[in-house]
């Protein structure tokens, strides 16, 4: 009986060992969303308690950073700088560590609750920098005269950094100069080559699933009412070097691959020893 027992827990711990190592988090994950795991490192202010600027990176679409000129606060000398350059509000994330990213969407102010359908409110021109140590920034992604999306998705390649900020130089299409911003979100990538330069843009260099389907969604309903749908045209997709932004799931990659062969064999080792174990009590 305690031959079978033993036998029973080593089986038991190897399962155990296994289904631990495929939990672990130890290989890329193209397609997350990281801004979810980001703490705020920087931020020239927001208007009220409901509208903070944390609430830019929460993962909830119906939550804004709103800040008018009056709340702004510049202080530091390179804050001041930026402002007197024409971008008002500002805000920096830390992701802890380094990163991989590839892509970034941004949540305009007429897709949420509180100004839903407001297009006036919908900043026009802003930018994005990185930077490894939060001090010196180097722009990746400048857009500007952006006036006919609300959700916009721009690929700027392969980067890595720990810091990432958004600038914006024009809050409202209106000419206003409050913020609204529901949700940035930055998508990881796998390593790869790093991509140099500034990605310029008047919007989405990537098409929008949601585009899309709304298209789709019209084709149909044309479809029946026994109308003949119309050709739609090519959309210009721009600068697109990656894909990792249409990834979905979970990669363990070859980190994850490693850990699980060690664990198994570990469990293994260890079924073994309690085996040879047993055969000698029994011996005995």
């Amino acid at each position: 009986m305690k031959n079978k027992a033993k036998k029973t827990l080593g089986a038991l711990l190897l399962a155990t060992l296994l289904l631990a190592a495929v939990a672990l988090p130890t290989g890329a994950k193209p397609g997350d969303n990281i801004m979810q795991r980001a703490k705020l490192y920087q931020s020239t202010g927001y208007i009220n308690d409901e509208e903070q600027d944390v609430f830019l990176f929460d993962g909830d679409y119906d939550t804004k950073w709103c800040a008018t000129i009056g709340d702004a606060r510049y202080p530091t000398s390179e804050l001041k700088r930026l402002a007197q350059e024409g971008f008002i509000h500002i805000l920096a994330v830390d992701f802890g560590e380094e990163k991989y990213f590839d892509s970034y969407r941004l949540y305009l102010a007429s897709t949420g609750a509180r100004d839903y359908g407001i297009t006036s409110y919908n900043a026009t021109a802003w930018k994005i920098q990185i930077s490894s140590d939060g001090a010196i920034w180097k722009e990746v992604s400048r857009v500007t005269d952006c006036w006919d999306e609300e959700i916009v998705t721009v690929n700027i390649g392969v980067r890595k950094a720990r810091y990432l900020r958004i600038l914006v130089d024009e809050p409202e299409q209106s000419g206003g100069k409050t913020v609204r911003l529901y949700e940035l979100e930055v998508f990881e990538c796998e390593p790869g080559e790093l991509a140099t330069g500034v990605v310029r843009t008047n919007g989405s260099n990537v098409k929008a699933e949601a585009k899309e389907t709304e298209a789709a969604k019209a084709q149909e309903a044309e479809l029946l009412e026994g109308e003949e749908p119309e050709e739609s045209e090519d959309i210009e997709l721009g600068y697109m070097p990656s894909e990792a932004i249409e990834y979905e799931g979970y990669e363990l990659g070859i980190g994850g691959a490693i850990g699980i062969v060690v664990l198994a064999a570990i469990a293994a080792a260890i079924s073994v020893l309690a085996s040879h174990r047993a055969k000698k009590e029994q011996l005995y």
